[in-house]
């Protein structure tokens, strides 16, 4: 069955006049010949199965998902937020060796730069200066991965500033005599 997909692939490889050794072709290979059927019932199983936001075409959508899932996937803008120290990097549950705190900061690091990567044009990162942990109020302080960021690759962006217009005078509750 699997040589009924491969033909079934290399005929539209043909036709479509796409080279086999794309990455992107090996994969779907892959994937194709992982279901041992024909190519038609592969072609019905993308069919039935293919509804996600990843798969969609670009439309007026938000897509909220952790650093993990966004492994593979782009965005024309990306919002990072929580950016602050306990949250990312993640404060460890329990007291760590010195290396092993030291591994767990490069792997939550790897993270920030895979979030910083799925940005296609544009990415805006944020923290909270003020926080609520456990029920206690806290001091946020930004994550250590921005102040990593070249500054000359960072904008802090200006509130816009709305021109207030009085259309109604307010009326007083009380008057006086």
């Amino acid at each position: 069955k699997k040589e009924g997909v491969a033909a079934g692939l290399a005929t539209v490889l043909a036709y479509y006049r796409i080279s086999d050794n794309t990455p992107e072709f090996q994969r779907f290979f892959r994937l194709a010949g992982s279901f041992g059927s024909t190519l038609g019932e592969f072609a019905q199983y993308l069919r039935e199965n293919s509804f996600s936001p990843a798969a969609e075409p670009p439309g007026e959508a938000v897509t909220l998902m952790t650093l993990h899932a966004a492994k593979g996937v782009e965005f024309p803008v990306v919002f990072l937020s929580g950016l602050e120290e306990g949250i990312l990097p993640l404060q460890p549950r329990e007291q760590l060796s010195r290396s092993a705190f030291n591994a767990h900061i490069e792997e939550e690091r790897r993270l920030f730069y895979v979030g910083l990567t799925r940005a296609g044009h544009r990415l805006y990162l944020s923290w909270s200066t003020a926080e609520h942990r456990n029920g206690r109020p806290g001091s946020g302080r930004p994550s250590r991965f921005i102040s990593e960021i070249d500054p000359a690759l960072l904008t802090t962006p200006t509130p816009a500033r709305r021109k207030r217009t009085k259309k109604y005078k307010q009326l007083s509750l009380f008057s006086l005599p």
